[in-house]
């Protein structure tokens, strides 16, 4: 199964759950989690080329997860950059809002967190 089949299909098993469930029961939230972890570049890849306003409007509600777990710039500034073509769900369900925390929990050596350590005297 390609990588866009088996992420539609999760997606689908997604939509069933009641948004009001719980977040540690919610397993098919996790199992999307877990798969576009496992799989960022292809992840990245897809976002860029083929997702569309819905599915990026689902992915924002684990894009702060997957930026967690793959410390991936590339996944997290797709993501952003690709919001960007769909103002109209944009703006609904402010998904720049979950782009901005997920650009937060990147790690670099250009965050001004890593700046600010580098030159520190001790």
């Amino acid at each position: 199964m390609s990588f866009k089949e088996e992420f539609r299909k999760l997606l689908k098993e997604r939509k069933k759950v009641d948004i009001e469930m719980p977040w540690d029961c919610n397993e098919p939230l996790h199992e999307l989690i877990k798969f576009l972890s496992d799989n960022v570049e292809e992840a990245t890849k897809f976002i860029n080329t083929e997702a569309t306003g819905d599915e990026l409007s689902w992915i924002s509600e684990i894009v702060v997860d997957v930026a967690e777990r793959t410390n991936s710039r590339p996944f997290v500034d797709a993501y952003n950059k690709n919001i960007l073509k769909h103002p109209i769900i944009t703006k609904k369900y402010n998904l720049k809002h979950f782009g901005e925390v997920a650009e937060s929990c990147i790690r670099d050596e250009f965050s001004k967190e890593n700046k600010e350590k580098k030159y520190i005297a001790y």
